[in-house]
Formats: structure tokens, sequence, C-alpha cells
């Protein structure tokens, strides 16, 4: 196990000579419409996983459960802990910790109704008839939920 080990998150008095810091190294990377997920991995992953083979776990293990029926959120589950294993399997000598956030928007369902009056009488015996149209959904779209005014 190294020394530096827990600096960035609590930096290292002893080392604070040499120009070790707490300061987190930052990076932004605008986001594309077609990013499917986010992977935050410690070391334990990336000293033996390269970005692309732990992407491509990720996709595989996504695919083939939504294929088999599980929910994505499952499925998400699912990546995470097969990146963990085949960080173990690749002999990650590290603490390992995978969390994996799903970037597509959820399916919603969202119909849009036609609203239309309708007279309802309600004779003496408590029955009811309606006359005129009820209000119907007319389509269904799925995708992100609507914007809010």
């Amino acid at each position: 196990m190294g020394v530096l080990a827990t600096t960035r998150a609590f930096g290292d008095l002893d080392l604070k000579q040499f120009g070790v810091t707490a300061e987190p190294e930052v990076t932004s990377v605008p986001r594309c419409p077609d990013d499917e997920l986010l992977i935050l991995a410690t070391d334990g992953v990336s000293n033996v996983l390269t970005n692309e083979e732990v992407a491509d776990v990720a996709r595989r293990v996504v695919r083939r459960a939504q294929e088999k029926g599980a929910p994505r959120a499952a499925a998400i589950r699912m990546a995470a802990s097969a990146i963990g294993r085949f960080s173990r399997d690749r002999n990650s000598k590290d603490d390992i910790t995978v969390i994996v956030v799903d970037l597509t928007p959820p399916a919603v369902l969202t119909p849009d109704v036609v609203s239309l009056k309708a007279v309802v009488t309600v004779d003496a015996a408590g029955d009811a008839t309606a006359t005129g149209a009820v209000p119907v959904p007319v389509s269904v779209a799925y995708g992100p939920s609507p914007a809010r005014p």
C-alpha cells in the first residue's frame, strides 16, 4: 500500500513540503446526447483496467442483462459489480469502489389528452348516462418528462 493513498481526500502534512496537496484535479467534459453511463472508480480499478476496458465491460453487462429482461437499474448495478470482479481477476491489490450512474433519460409515459366536455345525466334510480365525449388519450410519448412552465 502506498504512502499517498488518501492525500487527495485529507492532505498529508508530512509530505506537504514536497507539494502534496488535498486540492483536487478537476476536468470538465461536455455531455453528448448519446452518453449512457458515468463510471466513477478508485485506483483499484484504474491501475489494472483501461478506460476503454471499463466502458466495454459496463456496456456489455448492461446490454446482456436487459436482453434477458432485467430492469435497467438492476443492469446498472450488475455492471458496477462486474467491473469490480474484473479488476480483482486482473489481480488488483488495492481497494475497489465502483459507481455506475445511468445518464440516459428515463422512459416516462406521458399521454396527450384531449379535454372534451361530457354531459352526465343521473336518473332517479341512480343510473348515469353520459352524452358527448369524454377525455381520451390520443397519443403516448416515451422519453424525458416534458418541461414544466
